[in-house]
């Protein structure tokens, strides 16, 4: 019979999970990753006892998982997938040699050799030019959704929300109306209601965009609550009947007072949006590089750019930079030929 599992390692595993979610606050989707991780590593070794781990049993590992390949596709593990596993593994190994009954079992030393390749290491951290919509493309994927039914307004305001704040997916599924304020053009993205990144709290005024996008909220809002009667706890993008069109004879479905689980949906429409248009199908997260990109064409101040950064629900203006205004090859030659022009007009 195969071993599937090992007790006292379970054990064990219990104990570091319940650090990870309750002392360092990770959320539980992360923490069932490392679990993942750890799996790996335990069948790796036929799920022998942690105590027995030395530097031969980390080596061994390290090598097998860095020739692996896909199961699905065959292909090799990518670098950053490489890279995040032993990591993940490295750092439970950290921790359980400071913890009572392994201190003497587990040398620091041996945990080393979990450590990826420089060469590995490097690749994985390397930034990839992700695509994004330019404004023009985001304007002519919107204007050609249509609007006819339910899920259609729906679909099309969820893109509106987008362009308007640069919400994240898993903030605007959880959004509700009370967070909403049409009059001064703001959503409220406060932790305690809104499953914003890491629970941070902050206002996002509508950015300035074109006026349609806000016309279209405004009227899918307006719609929630005045043709569907829905109340402030009630979803902005909520859950939908899985068939639309006429109930008892007369009566058109109305949309569910649930909120999303995923936005799968979601994600399909608005990609549509852009395929039925000739153009890539965009990441939801390309919203946010198109509207920080937008803030580098208009902020004149650095004042202004830290408010534009703010708006995004960041703290520090580096993290818009760094992660959502990026410099691709072309335009890199393009402002380095521009300052070569400048310093020496007359060459």
């Amino acid at each position: 019979m195969t071993k599937n599992s090992n007790p006292k390692n379970e054990l064990v595993k219990h104990g570091y999970f319940r650090v990870l979610e309750m002392a360092k606050g990770r959320d539980p989707a992360t923490v069932d990753k490392v679990a993942e991780h750890l799996l790996d590593y335990e069948e790796s070794t036929g799920f022998a006892d942690f105590t027995t781990f030395t530097d031969k049993t980390a080596e061994a590992y390290r090598q097998r998982f860095s020739v692996r390949k896909n199961a699905k596709t065959g292909a090799p593990l990518s670098k950053s997938t490489i890279v995040s596993t032993l990591s993940s593994v490295r750092r439970f190994f950290e921790w359980l040699s400071r913890e009572p009954g392994f201190r003497s079992r587990i040398k620091p030393s041996h945990i080393e050799f979990l450590r990826p390749s420089l060469k590995d290491a490097r690749i994985a951290s390397a930034k990839i030019e992700a695509a994004w919509p330019t404004i023009a493309q985001a304007e002519a994927a919107f204007v050609n959704m249509p609007v006819t039914t339910l899920r259609q307004r729906r679909d099309k305001a969820a893109f509106a929300l987008f362009m308007l704040t640069g919400i994240r997916i898993t903030a605007a599924l959880s959004l509700s109306l009370k967070s909403v304020d049409l009059i001064e053009g703001n959503v409220k993205q406060y932790g305690r209601d809104v499953a914003t990144k890491f629970g941070k709290s902050f206002n996002t005024f509508f950015f300035p965009v074109n006026p349609i996008y806000r016309e279209c909220f405004a009227a899918w809002v307006t719609e929630l609550r005045k043709v569907h009667l829905f109340g402030g706890e009630d979803p902005v993008l909520p859950k939908l009947p899985s068939h639309f069109g006429i109930v008892n004879g007369n009566a058109p479905e109305k949309p569910k007072r649930a909120f999303h689980a995923d936005g799968n949906n979601i994600r399909t429409a608005i990609k549509l949006a852009y395929t039925s248009q000739g153009m890539p199908s965009f990441r939801l997260h390309a919203f946010r590089t198109t509207l920080a990109m937008l803030g580098n064409e208009l902020c004149r101040t650095p004042e202004e750019l830290k408010a534009w950064s703010q708006n995004l629900g960041h703290e520090s203006v580096a993290t818009t930079m760094n992660d959502y205004m990026p410099v691709s090859s072309y335009r890199q030659h393009q402002i380095i030929s521009g300052l070569a022009k400048r310093a020496f007009p007359e060459g």
